[in-house]
């Protein structure tokens, strides 16, 4: 298929109108690209999916926030389902997939271009949507003929319960082939055939290519479906009868059992505690994901019907936003503060430019500061400041203090995030004009799960694990952080840091 003219510079530009919050000015980039090239496969191909690529690599490279990550995923569904209202498909091909995202997976926008594809390609397309439970997936199939069951498992913990819906469809001897994508077979690229798939597609036009192929080469046989817990060798266990015991005094046997009881309660233990981490990993996930659609839909609400609302729906409105972006938050630092007690914060070191650095991570708050009119003022006495440090937990250390002083500063008031540096160390202070924090309790800010007695100016709401959060990461980089305030004149927060 041949690409749309200056297809990576269109995808960049679409992207970065999403992270500007202006999806008027993303939808016009792309109806611009549909009316030179006249083909939505073009549009989905070439700036749509290399946007949402990119988008993804933004956020795990800590970017961006988890909240501007939502925000895109559900503008672009929004305007795809805009656009599927404007589909002009290819003859029927007579072939029908069943397309869904596995059920615990609440992601959709991949497997909803796939859909798409398939139908721009003459395929009758059954979309059914995210966090589709396996019975229902069954029941379809056993209501309907398809050629192709298309499933998106995006998370590891997502692979078992597709695996079950694997098993379940050879148990039933349907006659379908099984597709699968999703970041978890990106990852593991063989992941899919140990689980007995067909196929497994990286893009949306490359699962139309593989299906179409696997439905004109019937004869060749299925993948037995092999269970993952098939594919892991248990782990080697000493057997303790090889021991020469009898040679072992009477006191060393039992400190033997003692310490082999030891080992076995710590490896209980340990056991627990990564399960304890990945359930709070996946649930922190799966919250953080309705969440900011929660948010980012009541945003559209509010764009879409501009002027059309009474005052008491702008009042709800105001609500789901405050409460929707209070439950990321505290899902965020509850995430944060569970690694940083269970001491996985490893600092990975690589220099930056702190200027330029300070400035993006300053400008993705912006929206936050125009709601009251806040103007944040990013200065340095030095045009550049190199400095080695880890990134995206650097990131963290700036949005949680630009966004704290924002929660606490006066409307119309300014915010200062001046940096200096020396020979050895580098300085970011933050200083706001807002309500400030009593003498009794400037002492208390950097402990978890504490609160002060002052609330936003916007009656925002604190976690209190945000400065606790920034302590623990300026001292993993064996800096300090400090606090002044004067309650009623403001607060100014300084972080200093070792150079390299």
């Amino acid at each position: 298929m041949q690409t749309c003219p200056d297809s990576i510079l269109v995808s960049t530009r679409y992207l970065a109108a999403l992270l500007d919050y202006d999806r008027a000015r993303a939808t016009s980039i792309v109806r611009e690209v549909l009316r030179r090239v006249g083909s939505l496969e073009h549009v989905y191909v070439d700036v749509l999916q290399p946007a949402l690529y990119e988008l993804g690599d933004r956020w795990e490279r800590g970017e961006i926030t988890i909240a501007q990550e939502h925000y895109c995923t559900a503008a672009t569904q929004v305007l795809m389902s805009v656009l599927n209202s404007e589909l002009v498909t290819r003859k029927p091909s007579g072939r029908r997939v069943l397309a869904a995202s596995i059920g615990g997976n609440t992601h959709s926008v991949g497997i909803r271009m796939v859909a798409d594809m398939f139908e721009l390609h003459g395929w009758t397309t059954m979309f059914v949507g995210a966090d589709t439970p396996a019975q229902s997936i069954l029941e379809t199939l056993s209501r309907e003929s398809f050629d192709v069951l298309a499933l998106s498992a995006t998370l590891d913990s997502h692979v078992a319960e597709l695996e079950h819906v694997v098993h379940a469809v050879r148990a039933a001897h349907l006659e379908i082939r099984i597709l699968v994508g999703g970041r978890a077979f990106i990852i593991d690229p063989e992941l899919w055939r140990r689980i007995g798939a067909d196929g497994h597609a990286t893009s949306a036009e490359r699962a139309v290519a593989i299906a179409e192929s696997l439905v004109a080469d019937r004869t060749r046989p299925r993948l037995r479906a092999l269970s993952l817990v098939e594919t892991i060798k248990p782990p080697r266990v000493p057997d303790p009868d090889a021991r020469s015991l009898d040679a072992l005094a009477e006191i060393n046997t039992e400190l033997y059992d003692m310490a082999r009881a030891l080992t076995a309660k710590n490896t209980e233990l340990a056991v627990l505690n990564t399960q304890h981490n990945r359930v709070m990993g996946v649930l922190a996930h799966d919250l953080r994901n309705p969440l900011s659609v929660i948010a980012a839909y009541s945003n559209f609400l509010r764009e879409d019907l501009a002027g059309t609302l009474g005052a008491e729906q702008v009042e709800y409105l105001t609500s789901i936003d405050e409460s929707s972006e209070f439950m990321r938050r505290l899902v965020d630092d509850s995430l944060d503060m569970s690694r940083l007690v269970a001491d996985k914060l490893t600092i990975r070191r690589e220099p930056i430019e702190l200027v330029a650095f300070t400035r993006r991570v300053s400008a993705h708050n912006q929206h936050l500061a125009q709601r009251k009119s806040i103007t944040l003022r990013v200065s340095s006495e030095q045009p550049t400041i190199e400095v080695a440090v880890d990134p995206s937990k650097i990131h963290q250390v700036i949005n949680n203090l630009v966004g704290n002083a924002i929660q606490y500063s006066r409307p119309n008031s300014v915010i200062d995030i001046a940096l200096d540096s020396d020979a050895t160390t580098v300085t970011l202070v933050v200083h706001d004009q807002g309500l400030g924090i009593a003498a009794d309790e400037v002492g208390t800010v950097f402990l978890p799960f504490t609160t002060t007695r002052t609330r936003g100016t916007a009656g925002e709401k604190s976690t209190g694990l945000g400065l606790a959060i920034v302590q623990s990461i300026v001292e993993a980089h064996q800096g300090r952080v400090r606090v002044e305030s004067t309650l009623g004149e403001g607060s100014t927060f300084s972080v200093t840091l070792p150079r390299s």
